[in-house]
Parts: C-alpha cells; structure tokens; sequence
C-alpha cells in the first residue's frame, strides 16, 4: 500500500481535483519508472497509463461537448469496469459530481434516486439495459458495452459472444458510449463547396457541348470556404450541369473511427445531407442520387452515362521518362572514391 506522505505520491492540495491528483502521481511515477506504465487490464487487455489519460482527455471533451459541466449531476449506473474507472476522473476534470448507484438496484429505486439528485445523465451497461427501457427515456443516456475498452480479436469476440444477446433502448437522448467518444474526434473533413468550385474551373473554358459534374460524398459539408449554394450558382453561370450521388447505407454503417488505442470500426449512424445534394442537382438542372451499395452506385453511373454522351479527341498526351539512374550512379562512385582516398590512400596515422 502507498501512502500520500510516500515520495511517489504527492500530497493532495485542496485547490487540486482528484483529476489533477492523478496526473501529478502519474508524472511522478514515469520519472521514477522513464517509461509509461500500465494502468488497468479490462477482458485480457491491458492499457498504459497513456492509453487511460487519453480515454479521459475524449470523454471529458464529448461530455462538454454535450453542455455538461461544472456542479452538473452525472450518474454512474454501472459495475466495477474500465468506464467506472475513466468516467470517474472526466467528471473531474470537467466539474461535474460523480453520483455512484449501486448496479443492482431496481428500475423503479433507480428513477427515484435519479430524481432525487438530479442526475441530468445516466450511465448504464448494455446488458442490462432492456430491463431499464422506461427509466432510460427519460434521461440522457450513455450504454456501455465490454467492447468499449478491447483490443483486437477480443473486440469481435465480445461483440459476438457477449452482447449479441444485449437488448438496448432507442431514443434520441440515447447514445452508446462510443458514439459519445467520437464527438470529440475530429471530423473527417468534407469540403462539398471548395471541391465542386474547384471542378467548374477546370470545365468553365472547356468547348465540350455537355459539361458536367459528378458529385459524390458521403458526409455533411462542415469545412471549406465556398458555400455548396455558391458554388452551384457559378456551376449554373457556366451551363455546367452538376449530377449529386449521396453514398451510404441508411442507419448505421460500419466506419473507421479514431480511439486512444488505434483506429477501431464502429457502427455510426450515416448522415448525408440530402436537401442540400438535391438542391445544387435542381440549381444546375442535373439530378440527384442516392446509392446504397455498390451495385446501386454502378446502375447510377450507368443511368447518367446515357443521358449525358459527349465525344472527346485527345491529340497528345505527355509522356515522362525517368533520368535520375545517371546521376545517383554518378554520386555512388564519388561516395566510394571518397571513402577509397580517405581511408586507404590518405590514410592517417596515430
């Protein structure tokens, strides 16, 4: 056992958060150790100490991310588990109260005390779950699943062996705990107007009778300079008529997403901003598509080929050859001269 007059652990001050209690042990820690450290193992899997401090950092920013702060009552409606263990130390980096209830305890006793302390979030297990469907509806919700913090092969063996069976509530104000964890990762970039501004000025001087774009995401524009409607109007200022093809499967659809410990595929819920794709299709007088699955999206490509048919005669075409062998050849054999003259012909002498 370590005690806090112990050199390793320094003695808590009352201005410091038991967040920043951690972080000064753990500094105090590595510099004894000069390495990371494991800090919990969760089905076999073992986590560092840096892999934990970055679960905390997502968390922590996502439940911000979500309005939740400062003196804000946040229930931990689950057994002893890695979540238990990295929402403890969010909570207190963010201000919020940490309202432990035991994982035992029935629906009804659970409204109550939710009620009580006025808990504006409530975390639960997955397996559990169904059983907790009316109290759930409620609240804000975060379900928590074993998966959450594995690695690997264990991660798809949980999925099939442990929760396949785990009935869990829908709701709006429900989220799994993953899909909260990825708010705080950057969104992957879709830059719907800069992209389809850059396509009509590679076409606007082109004296092709049909010209045309294909717009192709599968996202939400959320970066760039150029509105989407923007660049629909000059597409239209120049007669160039923009076909828009949204691509993803409606619901969820496993996607790569960036965690603390490597890039993991999740279930996410596909969002693609239809209004808008049909809309600059409408602006620009060319059509709007959705495409679900591969086959979909070759049938699309296929409809807009037989309505859009334009010969094109390419006269040349630049043709590249690589000259660098002569020279590295040339710079080999200055190197060889070199260490020739520098360790056998000049050789010096102690």
């Amino acid at each position: 056992m370590l005690h806090a007059e112990h050199d390793l652990l320094p003695r808590p001050t009352k201005e410091q958060s038991c967040y920043e209690w951690m972080l000064a042990c753990n500094a105090n820690m590595e510099a004894m150790l000069g390495r990371d450290y494991g800090a919990f193992v969760n089905c076999d899997c073992e986590f560092t100490m840096t892999e934990l401090k970055d679960a905390i950092e997502r968390l922590a920013a996502a439940l911000a991310a979500k309005g939740f702060g400062k003196g804000d009552v946040i229930a931990v409606f689950l057994p002893t588990s890695a979540h238990a263990f990295v929402l403890f130390y969010a909570l207190s980096k963010i201000g919020a109260v940490c309202n432990f209830i035991h994982p035992l305890t029935p629906p009804d006793k659970l409204a109550e005390i939710l009620a009580f302390t006025k808990s504006k979030a409530v975390f639960g297990l997955d397996l559990a779950a169904a059983n907790f469907a009316e109290v759930y509806k409620n609240i804000f919700t975060v379900i928590c699943s074993t998966s959450d913090f594995t690695k690997g092969p264990v991660t798809n063996f949980v999925k099939a062996n442990v929760e396949a069976s785990a009935v869990v509530p829908q709701g709006d104000n429900i989220l799994r705990y993953r899909e909260l964890t990825a708010i705080d990762a950057p969104a992957v970039p879709t830059v719907t107007g800069n992209g389809l501004a850059t396509a009509v000025a590679r076409l606007k001087d082109s004296d092709a009778k049909s010209r045309v774009v294909i717009l192709l995401t599968d996202g939400v524009n959320n970066r760039g300079e150029i509105a989407p409607e923007t660049a629909a109007e000059i597409a239209k200022t120049y007669g160039i008529r923009v076909y828009t093809i949204g691509v993803g499967a409606k619901g969820d659809a496993p996607y790569p997403v960036q965690t603390p410990w490597g890039i993991q595929v999740q279930n996410m819920k596909v969002e693609i901003d239809e209004e808008l794709l049909q809309k600059i299709a409408e602006t620009t007088g060319g059509k709007y598509f959705r495409a679900t699955d591969n086959t979909k999206l070759m049938e699309i490509y296929g409809e807009i080929n037989k309505m859009e048919k334009n010969r094109t005669t390419v006269d040349s075409f630049p043709v590249y050859s690589e000259r660098y062998m002569d020279f590295a050849i040339w710079a080999l054999v200055l190197l060889l001269l070199e260490l020739l003259f520098k360790f056998v012909i000049l050789k010096k002498l102690p």
